[in-house]
């Protein structure tokens, strides 16, 4: 019965409809194949487990390396869009200055953030776009202009984001069940310092999910990338601009962009070398 379990455990590395197919086949063929060994069974479901992997992995990189980018651009906003309800929340309450403009606005975030998890990119991405560019073209022409740099900044990774779910949406049913998985990020986001230290720490357990995932599928890495970019992308502007003492995140953001486009990047080339070697 152990050995059962541990099977069909190990057949969930295998993509859905493969398990449909012939799972039970090759369950059966494991638990005859290893029943007088435990070291045998051992290897053997090892050997289950990575082909599974690989099979998930070749199925992510049938689809091309494009789609599997702008399918990354969604995951992004997901993720900023997290990053700025925490960070625009928890100033507001620690700073008691909750107005009427700021509740529209996390709910704007939030009803973009919902469209984007359920499946319903264009419309988030049209909605989303609009927004970031209204945001750029009608700031305050009085502002300084390092105000508007920064505006510019954290906004640029955003617009492009925003404008390749509108042209490239993914082509999936839409599913409520999905918003699930903002539970976890939320108790994340309850546990880590109300700070903007916190908020790289948020972004940095999200990355280490990515890197767990990124022998199967880059897209998380690469979402994560965009975001460290985006941070990355504002805090040099407010280090040129500013000369702000917390400017010197910079360094975290830049190096942490850097790190997890490298990554998802060459993880991406060699998935879609593997098919044909």
């Amino acid at each position: 019965m152990i050995r059962e379990r541990v099977g069909r455990a190990a057949l969930r590395a295998y993509p859905p409809e493969s398990r449909a197919a012939r799972g039970e086949e090759v369950l059966g063929t494991l638990l005859d194949a290893s029943e007088h060994s435990p070291a045998g069974f051992g290897r053997e479901t090892g050997s289950l487990l990575l082909a599974g992997l690989r099979e998930r992995a070749a199925l992510t990189a049938s689809v091309g390396s494009r789609r599997l980018i702008a399918d990354a651009c969604p995951q992004a906003i997901a993720i900023l869009i997290l990053w700025l309800l925490r960070n625009g929340l928890l100033a507001e309450i620690e700073n008691s200055t909750l107005s009427a403009r700021s509740v529209v606005a996390l709910i704007v975030l939030g009803v973009l953030l919902v469209c984007a998890v359920v499946g319903y990119d264009r419309i988030a991405g049209v909605g989303g776009f609009v927004l970031a560019v209204g945001v750029v073209l009608f700031a305050d022409p009085h502002a300084p202009l390092r105000t508007r740099s920064v505006t510019l900044a954290i906004t640029l990774v955003p617009i492009v984001c925003f404008a390749v779910m509108a042209l490239a949406p993914r082509v999936r049913p839409r599913d409520p069940r999905r918003l699930l998985w903002l539970a976890p990020a939320a108790a994340l986001a309850a546990i880590v310092p109300s700070s903007y230290s916190g908020g790289l720490a948020f972004l940095a357990v999200i990355s280490l999910a990515a890197l767990v995932r990124l022998p199967t599928d880059p897209r998380l890495a690469l979402a994560c990338g965009l975001a460290w970019a985006t941070l990355g992308l504002t805090d040099i502007t407010v280090a040129l601009s500013l000369e702000h003492a917390a400017s010197s995140f910079w360094i975290a953001t830049t190096a942490g962009a850097t790190v997890m486009l490298t990554i998802a990047a060459t993880r991406l080339r060699l998935m879609q070398r593997a098919p044909q070697t």
